[in-house]
């Protein structure tokens, strides 16, 4: 099936972090509307499941880069990674470097068979859960954003339902903030795509084109 890449739009924590219930960050509201100190109070109930500051910035170690290794398709991994469609399943190639998406219209009947005939060769790439991406938002709310004003404005946008959305509209009227949003998340996408490969110990044969050269590979 033909694979259109998008811009991205949504790096993992570098420990486990616990999402609230439905998304819904603990008393945000109350310390919100405190008289005193409501931003350190506000980073402090936040801290129990946001990035912690080096996070986003920390290049992997481990992802390897050998010259038998396949280049992978980096764009259409991203979109892969954040596909919303839950009707497509999208797989890494391996061997090719290319990613495979099967669903219901499929152009290639027979790639659902292969994929399956060959599970060490396919691997499926998951998409980020919800609560990963919300930790960006909130990551980027409570660290980034210097406006106190702007700040209480975006964290309140992330209480109850639609709080991706709703974290979107608060932008709107702060389009250099908006923009650097963009940017912050296009990197922890990109963050989170090298700790992917680092993780399953997958070697490459080029690293991608956003990472730096001193980004921590392992040249063999």
């Amino acid at each position: 099936m033909p694979l259109r890449p998008r811009p991205p739009t949504c790096t993992p924590s570098a420990t486990p972090a616990r999402a609230p219930p439905g998304l819904r960050p603990p008393r945000v509201r109350a310390l919100i509307c405190a008289p005193d100190g409501r931003v350190r109070a506000i980073r402090r109930d936040l801290a129990q499941f946001c990035l912690t500051p080096s996070a986003v910035s920390r290049e992997p170690r481990g992802m390897r880069l050998t010259a038998e290794a396949p280049t992978p398709d980096w764009d259409s991994f991203e979109f892969a990674l954040e596909c919303a469609d839950m009707e497509l399943r999208c797989y890494y190639d391996t061997v090719t470097g290319e990613v495979c998406v099967t669903g219901p219209f499929e152009d290639d009947p027979g790639e659902r068979e292969r994929i399956d005939a060959d599970p060490r060769r396919y691997l499926e790439i998951d998409r980020l859960p919800a609560h990963e991406r919300y930790q960006w938002m909130a990551r980027f709310a409570t660290e980034e954003v210097g406006d106190a004003l702007l700040r209480e404005k975006l964290l309140r946008a992330l209480e109850g339902r639609g709080p991706f959305r709703r974290f979107k509209d608060a932008l709107l009227s702060a389009p250099q903030e908006r923009e650097r949003w963009f940017a912050y998340q296009a990197n922890a996408l990109r963050r989170a795509i090298e700790q992917w490969f680092a993780a399953r110990d997958l070697p490459v044969r080029a690293a991608p084109p956003w990472a730096r050269r001193d980004g921590g590979y392992l040249h063999k």
